[in-house]
């Protein structure tokens, strides 16, 4: 869609978000393997504060480093503030769509909204791109309370808009 239907699709909350965050100068760029400590960083920053567990390190990294081909690329983006990285995520893009698989946020500038410049960011890229779809890859069943683990996720990726594609299991 262009993007201003893109934008249009969104809640007005999540709007708001990304505008505060470029208003603080928030960026948000891809980048190389060699930041890969910081997505560790942020990663058990975010576990922690969330109370979830990780993968082992290993797995994040042979992701990166193993899915380098022109139908399948594994990446990592991240979004700053003051130099310093807020927000980090593990995208793949293969077969014309965009899908997040993992991310993480500092305990740092909360009140930045880094994660939502840095989505705002990758959706934007992946049209630039050609891609056909951004995939948020996974929200609580629409029919679950407040109480369900995956609400708070859910309530963030379900801001930026889009369909809700039911899959089995």
């Amino acid at each position: 869609q262009p993007e201003a239907k893109i934008a249009e699709n969104m809640k007005q909350k999540t709007r708001y978000n990304i505008r505060l965050a470029e208003k603080k100068g928030v960026t948000a760029s891809l980048v190389e393997i060699d930041r890969f400590e910081d997505l560790v960083r942020l990663m058990q920053q975010t576990a922690e504060r969330d109370k979830f567990s990780l993968h082992e390190e290993d797995r994040y990294k042979k992701m990166l480093e193993m899915l380098r081909g022109p139908e399948c690329k594994a990446f990592m983006a991240m979004a700053f503030y003051e130099g310093r990285p807020l927000a980090a995520n593990i995208m793949i893009d293969a077969f014309g769509m965009r899908t997040y698989l993992h991310g993480a946020s500092s305990n740092l500038y909360r009140n930045v909204m880094a994660p939502y410049a840095l989505h705002d960011f990758l959706i934007r890229d992946a049209k630039a791109k050609g891609l056909l779809a951004y995939d948020f890859w996974g929200i609580a069943p629409p029919e679950a309370g407040d109480d369900h683990p995956w609400a708070g996720i859910s309530r963030f990726k379900n801001g930026f808009g889009g369909a809700v594609v039911r899959m089995p299991g």
